[in-house]
């Protein structure tokens, strides 16, 4: 009998796991969509043209959840977009990515936790 409680318990681990490292890639994509979106609405630049408005989007995820290495990519996708954000020796910095970064990280964190409690449920209704 207590063979069979240690084999169940090794795979509900095991779905667990597997289901952390599906969820937690999309949270963390999710949490990096709402950044994304607050720089580009909350920005302390002139908007000429709107092109790096537009184009600051959340990249990609990368890294495993279970290792805790885990990155998620906010942009703004164009070649001036850093330049914008750190400033250049002759231009003074307009940052719009860190600050929203720490605008929004607690719903950042909520999305993660949100994509973390999937995973739970989804590893215990399939045990």
């Amino acid at each position: 009998m207590a063979d069979r409680v240690f084999l169940d318990v090794e795979r509900a681990i095991a779905e667990l796991s597997a289901a952390i490292e599906q969820e937690v890639p999309r949270g963390a994509l999710d949490g990096a969509r709402i950044v994304a979106e607050e720089a580009a609405a909350n920005h302390p630049y002139t908007n000429r043209t709107g092109l790096l408005q537009s184009r600051t989007q959340a990249g990609r995820v990368r890294g495993s959840a279970l290792r805790g290495l885990i990155r998620a990519e906010v942009l703004g996708d164009t070649r001036y977009g850093g330049f914008v954000e750190h400033g250049t020796s002759r231009n003074r910095a307009y940052p719009y990515l860190g600050p929203a970064w720490v605008r929004r990280q607690d719903d950042f964190a909520r999305a993660v936790d949100a994509a973390l409690e999937r995973a739970a449920v989804r590893a215990w209704s399939s045990s």
